[in-house]
């Protein structure tokens, strides 16, 4: 592609001076939440016979429901995989405990605590899934038992 999305030629984006093909990048990041997503990124444009034998880097961050297909290709095809907003908290954490040591007195921005924040949403829903499932079996066991004493 010779421009980018606002039809701008790349040989005018002053970050994109020296690119001229994939390889050219020292790393690639993918971002995605559907299809096509890093699955086809690790296919058909990382993997060594798109690339001339040349070692890309490539690191993604996915979906919940993406992460699981994205497994398989590390640490091989890739160098990383954030995963669902379980990973991104972690990755978040990381970053803000960095943060804190480099400078103790002054506080995060709560936009930088996003995906910790939506962690305990996450873990009421699973514990009630985990609930309903438990009485639900409660209930059909009870039931089978009723109906064999009958």
């Amino acid at each position: 592609f010779p421009s980018d999305a606002r039809s701008t030629p790349f040989a005018q984006v002053p970050m994109l001076k020296d690119i001229h093909k994939l390889t050219d990048f020292d790393l690639l990041v993918s971002v995605s939440a559907g299809y096509p997503g890093s699955k086809e990124w690790i296919q058909y444009g990382v993997s060594p016979t798109m690339t001339g034998g040349k070692p890309l880097p490539f690191v993604a961050g996915a979906t919940g429901v993406q992460t699981p297909q994205l497994i398989p290709y590390y640490p091989g095809q890739m160098a990383g995989v954030l995963g669902a907003i379980k990973g991104a908290a972690e990755y978040e954490s990381l970053v803000n405990t960095k943060l804190r040591s480099m400078d103790s007195g002054k506080p995060i921005a709560p936009k930088f605590q996003e995906a910790q924040r939506r962690m305990a949403p996450q873990l009421v829903a699973h514990v009630l899934m985990v609930g309903l499932i438990v009485v639900g079996n409660v209930i059909y066991f009870a039931g089978r038992r009723k109906g064999a004493h009958v």
